[in-house]
């Protein structure tokens, strides 16, 4: 049996029935009219020209009522989609003030990790929001001398020598380590600055506590310098 003829019978079988059904003529005439289901089924499976036709149906009864809405519907009116919008919104908003609360406080007990993050960003070449961390540490007073260092090398990578040499200046009124002279002295020399590199270096081999190895390399920038000044100490 085709296709058509199971579809006719579905919908005899569901709530619908047959009001009329046309059967195209194989001449240019009017279609002819049959209410009889059961003779256009006979027609169509016989060796016939009805080829095709169209079916008219209607229910049995009144159609069915559209499902109301009440109280336990799946629907969400517009207002109540806003309403739960806007809660959701200002739920996520206090989350994360309470996410940056707490990342702040975790700041103030956890400064090594803060510094080693603003490191982290100046080297992949963030130097704005790295010196942004290093100022609110100086502004703390937490790490301050690492944190003024760090501020003169973001200010250094950027060529603005002269903020460097405060930063680093500052840092050393701070705490006079080797590293920052160190630092001091090189961008000194980078700068053309030969008589204030030596100045500095010569500051630094005061130092206490200086290795063998920081010494030797002082003696070694410090007599590269005063070559280049054509001037020897006596």
């Amino acid at each position: 049996m085709s296709a058509e003829v199971e579809l006719l019978k579905k919908l005899v079988s569901s709530d619908l029935v047959v009001a009329a059904v046309e059967i195209p003529s194989d001449h240019k005439s009017r279609a002819l009219m049959v209410d009889d289901l059961d003779e256009v089924l006979a027609r169509f499976e016989e060796d016939s020209d009805y080829a095709h036709f169209v079916v008219r149906v209607k229910r049995t009864g009144p159609p069915l009522p559209k499902p109301a809405i009440g109280p336990q519907s799946p629907q969400i009116s517009i207002d109540a989609m806003m309403n739960e919008t806007l809660e959701l919104g200002e739920r996520i908003t206090e989350s994360r003030n309470q996410t940056a609360s707490r990342a702040a406080d975790a700041a103030e007990y956890e400064p090594d990790f803060l510094l080693q993050n603003a490191r982290l960003l100046e080297d992949n070449g963030d130097f704005k929001l790295a010196r942004n961390i290093y100022q609110a540490l100086v502004r703390k007073g937490i790490l301050i001398p690492q944190s003024l260092a760090g501020m003169a090398r973001t200010h250094e990578k950027e060529n603005d020598y002269e903020k460097a040499v405060r930063c680093y200046r500052e840092a050393i009124a701070y705490s006079s380590e080797y590293i920052f002279f160190q630092a001091l002295a090189a961008l000194q020399i980078r700068m053309g600055d030969d008589e204030e590199a030596a100045q500095t270096l010569l500051h630094s081999l005061g130092l206490a506590g200086l290795s063998d190895e920081q010494r030797f390399e002082l003696h070694k920038s410090l007599g590269n310098c005063f070559t280049r000044l054509g001037e020897y100490p006596k």
